[in-house]
């Protein structure tokens, strides 16, 4: 065993004169999602589940190893200083325009930039690009978006070399990543490693006449919002026939998604029954992401009809459960 197991815990009752049988009904587990690319208040620390695997490559979009800062600025409001227990599992940004600033034609000029990033899978990175009208041969122009951090006057967002990625706002090669649909382009979660360990509280996006950005069309940059990430727990019970006398060990795993970086420590199981009898050791351990912790509760039927045991592994404030139920079965 490993992990977790049998303990003195445990009640009695009547023995059972039928064969009983575990079952589980339901299990409340929360599957990773991708979020729609959206912003909330940059004071607010969010749990927010993880996004789909990444593609490997973004095969039209450049990660550049250069630093650059945005002509622009729009203030960052202070970020909540509540306490928490969970780890930043990445930031996201909505940036609105018009900036007030903008040359060029429409097809140059930011309508909104919507970016996200995240720390699984060695970082990723998402967005869409909406500009103020669809590009064409006539009115190409070079898109950039970044991460970073408020310089120290307080007046520009820096993003260091390896948080941004640049792109041509008309690339007809590109068939993958990111895709043009007029006047929208839209960035697919790809790999981004400098994501992995971000401490960005900012963003900007620009346009520019060429790939240095020297001369920029326009520019729209503001504050990032931050949202943590807790633990995704699974409890897994394959059904089996119970003894027809005295207890019958029945292996659980409890596993931790690679879908989250978040480790869950300390976890404890606790027991909550109907019409049998458990022993059970609720101390379970630490779970990291993607390993999980293998033991066995002993369960006993006590009395006639249906029996129900709820499974429930505690990690701070986190907490899953699963539902398994005791019936009688023939032979």
């Amino acid at each position: 065993m490993d992990g977790f197991g049998c303990g003195p815990r445990g009640q009695s009752g009547p023995m059972p004169r039928s064969l009983r049988a575990l079952t589980t009904s339901t299990a409340l587990v929360v599957t990773a999602a991708l979020l729609p690319l959206s912003a909330g208040p940059a004071s607010a620390a969010r749990t927010d589940p993880s996004p789909e695997p990444a593609p490997r490559a973004a095969t039209g979009i450049t990660i550049r190893d250069t630093a650059v800062a945005s002509p622009v600025f729009v203030p960052v409001a202070p970020t909540s200083s509540r306490a928490t227990t969970w780890p930043i599992g990445g930031g996201s940004t909505n940036l609105v325009g018009p900036s007030g600033t903008a040359t060029g034609a429409p097809a140059q000029q930011l309508s909104r930039v919507q970016m996200r990033h995240y720390r699984v899978y060695g970082g990723v990175l998402a967005g869409v690009v909406d500009l103020v009208a669809a590009p064409d041969a006539s009115t190409p122009s070079w898109v950039l978006v970044a991460f970073g951090n408020v310089s120290a006057d307080g007046t520009m967002c820096e993003s260091p070399a390896g948080s941004n990625i640049a792109f041509t706002s008309t690339d007809t090669d590109t068939v993958n990543n990111p895709v043009y649909d007029g006047a929208r382009i839209q960035i697919k979660p790809f790999q981004f490693p400098t994501a992995r360990t971000a401490t960005w509280n900012c963003a900007f996006a620009d346009t520019a006449t060429d790939s240095t950005f020297a001369t920029p069309y326009d520019s729209l940059a503001g504050p990032a919002s931050l949202f943590r990430q807790k633990p995704d727990l699974k409890i897994v019970v394959k059904g089996r026939k119970l003894k027809r006398y005295g207890f019958t060990r029945i292996p659980v795993v409890i596993k931790n998604s690679s879908d989250t970086i978040a480790t869950a420590p300390r976890v404890r199981l606790k027991v909550r029954t109907r019409g049998v009898a458990v022993r059970y050791n609720p101390r379970v351990g630490t779970i990291r992401p993607g390993t999980a912790k293998r033991g066995s509760i002993r369960i006993k039927d006590t009395r006639p009809g249906k029996g129900f045991v709820t499974l429930i592994v505690t990690s701070k404030d986190y907490r899953r459960k699963v539902r398994l139920v005791v019936r009688e079965v023939r032979g």
